[in-house]
């Protein structure tokens, strides 16, 4: 599968955004995902797999924070 990188601030929906490399099965892989507020950026063991525009604020909400959920 891929990364994915989600947020809900108000719209109707989340906004959602996937890394554009698939990761590798059975294999420790360091994963990160970097957000500055217009650019969703992906890094896979230190290199980076795709920068995606996502323009918007993150708010605060009462929500958990979900890690490797399907």
């Amino acid at each position: 599968g891929r990364l994915r990188f989600s947020m809900n601030w108000g719209l109707p929906g989340p906004a959602t955004r996937d890394s554009d490399l698939a990761l590798s099965l059975n294999t420790w892989q360091h994963v990160a995902v970097s957000y500055d507020r217009q650019t969703v950026r992906f890094f896979v063991n230190g290199v980076a797999c795709g920068a995606h525009a996502l323009a918007g604020t993150l708010g605060q909400n009462t929500e958990a924070l979900t890690l490797g959920a399907d």
